[in-house]
């Protein structure tokens, strides 16, 4: 919120509290924003929201999910916009590779994308869009080598609900699974994980590595608030960034050992 205060989002109390000079001044009840998740804070004061969850069943093409503001002095949520949550897809079956919709905050600003579409949307807090970036992307596509890990976990699922069936029943579902869901060669990946917004109102995309190391560890592209395309930041190995400021990164790092340590990094232009 600055640099003198924090806010803390207690999920299981239904609560916000904002922090001042290590002080409690002020603790917002949020039963009202039930089913959102926090996602920043408006220039105007206001919490922005973001749909928390997803329901099962639903028929449409893309489930939709909502952008809300929460008024920290009375506790009343005003949903200001919808956008593409999730993308349908047939009963107990799963595709890791298609696109979702994405919602984080920037620069006091709601920032949406979607992951399978080269588009950035930014949206001021009462829901207005303000901008919108599309690009030219460097298509990824499924190979044998990104499907043969989903193939497996299938198998493995089907056989731990049905574990005297036979191999050749077990690889029939899988295939039947496959289907479904249209996972196959050729099928085009996601073009980014989850994007985020740091202090300076620049939006990072964490490019997608199919079947590479885990918890933040591909290269970043970085847009600045005005939508200017800054270039790609290289992340260390096992870090998840958190914020970003004054050229210094603040994140959590992830060793061998899987032993978690809060770094800075400095932004070394090369």
């Amino acid at each position: 919120m600055g640099h003198d205060s924090v806010i803390v989002a207690h999920k299981y109390l239904n609560r916000v509290t904002v922090f001042a000079r290590g002080s409690a001044v002020r603790s917002v009840d949020t039963r009202s924003a039930d089913g959102f998740a926090l996602q920043g804070i408006g220039a105007s004061g206001h919490l922005l929201l973001s749909t928390g969850g997803f329901r099962s069943g639903f028929e449409e093409e893309w489930l939709p999910g909502h952008l809300a503001r929460l008024d920290l002095q009375t506790g009343i949520v005003d949903t200001v916009a919808s956008y593409d949550f999730m993308p349908y897809t047939p009963r107990r079956t799963y595709n890791p590779f298609v696109g979702f919709g994405h919602v984080t905050v920037a620069g006091g600003q709601f920032v949406y994308t979607r992951s399978d579409r080269p588009e950035i949307t930014w949206r001021l807090p009462d829901g207005t869009i303000r901008q919108i970036v599309r690009w030219q992307p460097e298509r990824t596509y499924a190979t044998e080598e990104h499907l043969r890990p989903h193939e497996q976990r299938l198998l493995d699922n089907h056989r731990r609900d049905d574990p005297s069936a036979s191999r050749a029943i077990l690889e029939e579902r899988v295939k039947d699974d496959m289907t479904a869901t249209n996972v196959r060669v050729g099928f085009p990946l996601p073009l980014f994980r989850f994007p985020f917004g740091d202090a300076e109102g620049r939006v990072w995309l964490p490019r997608n590595v199919q079947g590479g190391p885990p918890h933040g560890s591909p290269p970043y592209t970085v847009i600045a608030r005005d939508g200017e395309w800054l270039g790609t930041v290289d992340a260390p190995l096992g870090l998840q960034i958190l914020d970003v400021a004054h050229g210094y990164v603040l994140g959590v790092k992830k060793d061998e050992t899987r032993r978690e340590s809060v770094v800075v990094y400095e932004l070394i232009e090369r």
